[in-house]
């Protein structure tokens, strides 16, 4: 959703108004295409971007979007405690798209000012054999200003929340690529109606997908930026939520978040503005029942005033 805008409504300083608002990796196994023994994977990282943050201007260069982002890729059963990294791998820019914004009926435009892109970024990585799987991973700072979820902001000390971009692969053994999200992930809602989102994935192997809402990693990165360490304790921290809020009820009292488990469509309802972080989590389970691969998906949802009726 559009990290700025609910800065604008509510007369919050642009310094306030950063980072990213939402997206995912994704997977697609490329076997050993030159035979030389390492499994390839084509790694997409999707995110969305304030492009009128502060943040971006105070990088070296000051450029938007960043050319390239750094990810990990982690050793380990999806159970595993503490990860060994096997590959600090970079993804180039692959597209930068701004976002025509489709608000529902009745709501507010926002102001002209608003910028938001789908930045992708994409590469190969390369692996060795493994028995246990894979942790891709992009741990970074900072969330935005939330409603629902602590995240204190630059300049205020100790920087702001962190935000992980999580996927796991049971290895190449199982030959797993990671299910696709065939949405958008910027949705707006109204205060007082129930909004519907598909929330729509689709699998490349056939797998089973179960839906879930998740509380959102922190991480370990700060205000400095990104953080890919050698070894990785995992699952990393939690974010914290304001009172009367949580994973399963993230809009607050009055509030209403329906999934459905199976397919993956949701309704959301609340009673109040805000902007508000949700995280949905995919599990695949192959033909035999067993968990191949998950990974995550971070939305943030911008809950609007209505526009009073014109008699």
């Amino acid at each position: 959703l559009l990290s700025l805008l609910f800065a604008l409504f509510l007369g919050v300083p642009q310094l306030f108004a950063t980072h990213d608002v939402g997206g995912n990796i994704s997977y697609v196994f490329r076997g050993d295409p030159d035979g030389d023994g390492l499994y390839t994977y084509e790694v997409t990282l999707t995110t969305y971007q304030d492009c009128q943050s502060i943040f971006w201007n105070t990088q070296p260069g000051g450029t938007f979007p960043l050319p390239s982002q750094t990810i990990g890729v982690y050793e380990g059963f999806d159970t595993t405690s503490v990860l060994n990294r096997v590959s600090l791998s970079t993804l180039n820019l692959l597209d930068s798209t701004r976002i025509e914004i489709q608000l529902p009926s009745g709501c507010p435009s926002p102001p002209a000012s608003v910028c938001v892109y789908e930045v992708r970024y994409r590469g190969l990585v390369n692996l060795p054999i493994t028995f246990q799987g894979y942790h891709f991973v992009f741990d970074k700072c900072c969330r935005n200003v939330l409603t629902n979820i602590l995240s204190p902001q630059p300049p205020s000390p100790g920087g702001g929340t962190g935000i992980v971009y999580h996927a796991w692969t049971s290895g190449p053994l199982t030959g797993n690529s990671s299910p696709v999200f065939t949405d958008l992930s910027v949705p707006f809602i109204c205060v007082g109606d129930t909004t519907p989102i598909l929330n729509t994935a689709t699998d490349p192997n056939g797998d089973q997908l179960l839906f879930s809402f998740e509380r959102p990693y922190d991480g370990l990165a700060t205000n400095s930026g990104s953080n890919q360490p050698p070894v990785y304790n995992w699952p990393p921290s939690t974010v914290n939520y304001f009172a009367g809020y949580s994973e399963f009820n993230p809009f607050g009292a009055g509030g209403y978040a329906f999934l459905n488990a199976f397919t993956g469509y949701t309704e959301y309802f609340t009673p109040r503005q805000g902007s508000f972080g949700i995280t949905v989590q995919i599990k695949e389970l192959n033909a035999n029942g067993n968990l191949v691969g998950f990974s995550r998906r971070h939305y943030q949802f911008q809950a609007l005033l209505k526009q009073s009726s014109v008699p």
